[in-house]
């Protein structure tokens, strides 16, 4: 089973997501990676150091769905409006040492 399988309904206003954060003197304590390619397959990891997390595929998926669907933003939302929206729902503090993250929105 594809993790495309497990809610095909899923649309998100982004079809890439890659976040990396570094806090609580950890590195890498949060990598998120989302993908849904162009051939309706989605790829999925989910791993958070400080919360034992380390979920890849259709489980990444339904964990990371529960965050996702939560998100109101899209290509027009100001940087720092995603920015609040995706640190306050993985959980970064304010004062993590690095934060990345790379948004690709859909057309």
């Amino acid at each position: 089973m594809k993790a495309s399988d497990a809610n095909p309904s899923t649309k998100y206003s982004f079809t890439k997501l890659e976040l990396e954060a570094d806090f609580e003197d950890i590195n890498d304590t949060l990598e998120v990676e989302y993908e849904n390619e162009q051939n309706d397959e989605m790829e999925a990891s989910y791993k958070d150091k400080s919360q034992d997390i380390d979920l890849n595929g259709e489980v990444a998926m339904e964990e990371l769905d529960r965050i996702f669907s939560s998100f109101t933003f899209d290509q027009n939302t100001t940087e720092d409006e995603v920015l609040k929206t995706i640190t306050d729902a993985f959980n970064i503090p304010k004062d993590a040492q690095k934060l990345e993250l790379e948004i690709q929105f859909g057309t």
